[in-house]
């Protein structure tokens, strides 16, 4: 079978880092091939040769010539008495370009194929038996190259997926395409995209009215970073649902945990809505007593009761013409509920004390980290206030179910606070990356965020290392997660395993700027384990490019 890259003998050295145990160990190497694709490697000391496993990853860090140093990912794909056999994963075009610029000037000219071994007259620029250029002076090569063994290579890669694994690929390749186009057209709604016949058409329905902008305003927000550049498929939806809300005046119901960014998902549909230049006016029904929340909604007239010297305006007042937020609207009393539903319903409502119908126009975002269907069944909240507030529902998902997110998200927060306390350089390292996977995060997104706050604030070193987290993360370090006690050695293993794949990706694609060719020709990973690998923990290179 024909090789799909060209290939060169040398010697140079490499530094090849893979887990072991648990434990991340440095070996030294020789290249004893180089391909854009791969290479063939022999450690300097045999001792480490038995653990290299087919399919299992490896970090290299290979110096080619003067000051480039590449730091690739690589899947092992054979490992022999010639040499342990590596594919390249995740390569840029800047990192493969990078090697071919290598490779190139050190192939040597012979009369059979570079790719296939077939006998091939020197003056073609073409193999005839395996179809593929050989014109390596062609300036176009590289591109003309990638195109020619663009199949070859993701059949090389797909080769042992099943039928399920081949469809969320082609799911994601259609995610991509849909995410490069509505990029390209930048103004066009999703509506547009999945419908092309109706671009340029203006297109109103109860759940996009006027789309287009509120769409664009939402994938603008800074403020939702945090959202769009997740990769679990609920926050695509969430997303979604978010753009369809912003440009309606229906009421919507966000459902989740505390921490999860309730009032942040509030927040950004108001500030993509026609109401945007209006009041967002926030209150939280569980902090506020039962006896002052309701004076509080609707205000008071003089007189209502000791100590109303004279009218009181309520929320409701305040966020006339604008969007009022009920965080934790589950804990709200039945009577101040009926009163609620009647705003919902004929926007009228009464002072405290008074007994004057007015009139507001008010849209209503409510949130709950109660199940309120349960609350229905014990009679705590009504069924039709419910079925008033939930035309549109959005579910946030805790972060423990988003565990992919979780260093994408730190680093966030990282370079956040790094610039507010003017640690530009400050990094996480791979010790306390493992000790944020294996975390449960009951405070969810806010829970990381002071974590990695007080980190920013107590790092001096340019790493966050576990020390630097708080105490309770800290004291999980010797056990590595906190589930380590009941785990078996084969669980713990599999973890430590993962939060090592996962933050040496992240490493990788923060090196390379988000290109995930480079990154996965700098890890020594072919592209298909690294696409399947940045699938597994939901990490998105978009987070790594430049702004």
């Amino acid at each position: 079978m024909s090789r799909l890259e060209p290939r060169i003998t040398t010697q140079l050295p490499a530094k090849i880092f893979f887990v072991s145990g648990g434990v991340v160990i440095e070996e030294l190497a020789v290249i004893r091939n180089l391909s854009p694709g791969g290479v063939l490697f022999d450690l300097l000391s045999p001792r480490h040769k038995p653990v290299l496993q087919e399919n299992s990853t490896l970090y290299v860090q290979l110096r080619l010539s003067g000051n480039t140093i590449l730091d690739l990912v690589g899947e092992i794909v054979r490992n022999g008495p010639d040499g342990t056999g590596l594919r390249f994963l995740f390569l840029t075009r800047q990192i493969k370009s990078a090697i071919w610029d290598y490779v190139k000037p050190r192939l040597t000219r012979s009369s059979s194929c570079n790719f296939c071994g077939k006998p091939r007259h020197l003056e073609l620029q073409k193999c005839p038996a395996c179809g593929l250029s050989l014109h390596f002076d062609d300036p176009q090569f590289f591109d003309i190259h990638e195109k020619e063994t663009f199949i070859g290579q993701v059949r090389t890669r797909t080769r042992d997926l099943d039928t399920g694994h081949l469809i969320e690929l082609l799911n994601s390749i259609d995610s991509e395409l849909v995410k490069s186009r509505h990029s390209a057209s930048r103004s066009l709604p999703v509506d547009a995209i999945a419908h092309p016949e109706h671009e340029g058409k203006k297109t109103v329905s109860p759940l996009n009215g006027g789309g287009r902008e509120a769409q664009n305003k939402i994938m603008r927000n800074p403020d939702l970073e945090l959202f769009a550049n997740s990769r679990h498929h609920a926050m695509a939806q969430v997303t979604l649902l978010m753009s369809k809300a912003a440009g309606t005046r229906v009421p919507v119901l966000i459902l989740g945990e505390s921490g999860t960014g309730k009032e942040l998902t509030a927040r950004a549909i108001h500030a993509a809505s026609p109401r945007c230049e209006q009041p967002f006016i926030p209150i939280n029904c569980a902090a506020i007593p039962e006896s002052l929340l309701e004076s509080e909604l609707f205000g008071y007239a003089k007189g209502a009761f000791t100590g109303a010297v004279k009218d009181k305006k309520g929320l409701i007042e305040c966020a006339e013409n604008g969007t009022l937020f009920l965080d934790e609207i589950g804990d709200m009393v039945p009577a101040l509920q009926a009163k609620l539903l009647r705003v919902l319903q004929n926007g009228e409502f009464c002072k405290v004390g008074s007994t004057e119908i007015r009139y507001c126009d008010v849209r209503v975002l409510a949130a709950t980290n109660v199940d309120l269907n349960q609350r229905i069944e014990t009679g705590a909240f009504r069924q039709d206030l419910y079925y008033r507030l939930n035309i549109i529902e959005i579910e946030l998902p805790p972060l423990r179910e988003r565990r992919a997110d979780i260093l994408v998200l730190a680093d966030e927060f990282v370079r956040k606070f790094g610039e507010q306390y003017h640690k530009h350089e400050v990094r996480v390292s791979r010790e306390a990356a493992a000790l944020l996977n294996g975390y449960r995060f009951p405070g969810n997104i806010r829970e990381l965020e002071n974590i990695m706050h007080r980190a920013v604030i107590m790092c001096d070193t340019g790493t966050v290392e576990p020390f630097h987290l708080s105490k309770q993360l800290a004291s999980l370090q010797a056990a590595g997660t906190p589930e380590a006690k009941e785990q078996t050695f084969r669980e713990a293993k599999q973890l430590a395993i993962e939060n090592f794949e996962r933050q040496f990706i992240v490493e990788r694609l923060r090196t390379s700027h988000g290109n995930i060719t480079a990154a996965a020709n700098s890890s020594g990973i072919d592209i298909k384990n690294f696409h399947t690998k940045m699938t597994r923990y939901g990490i998105d290179p978009r987070e790594f490019k430049p702004h």
